[in-house]
């Protein structure tokens, strides 16, 4: 039984240790630059709420909400949002939203949402 465990042990601490060492640094600075890319657009999404406000969100009608949101986006990031089922008819990449917020209103559901826009 003795020998189980000593042999287990050693697999794990193999394991790990081939782990350890196929995880480069290269890989931590993609996905920390990553998190701040995320963390911007989270924070950008986060102003439109301070801006107009959650009220105007709520009282505005979805051509007024894609008309603030397609100001904003430029170069580098597109926003976008939807009210219930409707979505803004702006040109979103297909790979998904980088950042989103989702606000459960008293008489309705508001999205927002931002993408990295695609290299020229």
């Amino acid at each position: 039984m003795r020998f189980l465990d000593l042999a287990l042990a050693a697999v794990i601490g193999l394991s790990s240790l081939a782990l350890m060492a196929s995880w480069g640094p290269a890989g931590n600075n993609a996905g920390a630059a990553r998190l701040r890319e995320e963390d911007s657009l989270r924070t950008d999404l986060e102003s439109l709420l301070v801006t107009p406000g959650a009220v105007w969100l709520q009282q505005a009608t979805l051509q007024e909400i894609c008309a603030k949101v397609g100001s904003l986006s430029n170069q580098s990031v597109v926003y976008s949002a939807s009210v219930d089922s409707s979505q803004c008819p702006l040109a979103a990449p297909e790979t998904g939203p980088v950042a989103s917020i989702s606000l459960m209103l008293p008489t309705r559901n508001v999205t927002l949402e931002a993408w990295e826009a695609a290299p020229a």
